[in-house]
């Protein structure tokens, strides 16, 4: 299930992104699903917001303390986050 799953993908975003469309992609399990979202783009949303704009933080120690932040309203299972240099 998991490499069928990692073709439809592939296959999907082959025929989205360069046009293509050849035969047999059909019979590939998760692919008609896939293009069925593709086509009418529905596609969850990627928008995160935090609950403040501006955290305060200081040393205690060796280690660095910082206010408590949460992310709200993010249906992704992921979120990454680019972090400063400056950051301990």
């Amino acid at each position: 299930m998991y490499d069928s799953g990692i073709v439809a993908t592939s296959l999907a975003l082959d025929s989205v992104v360069n046009g293509n469309h050849s035969s047999g992609r059909n019979s590939i399990p998760g692919y008609k699903e896939l293009m069925a979202h593709a086509e009418a783009k529905d596609a969850p949303s990627t928008d995160a917001y935090f609950s403040k704009n501006s955290l305060n933080s200081s040393v205690s120690g060796n280690r660095q303390v910082s206010e408590f932040q949460q992310i709200q309203e993010i249906p992704l299972k992921f979120l990454f986050l680019k972090m400063s240099s400056f950051i301990l």
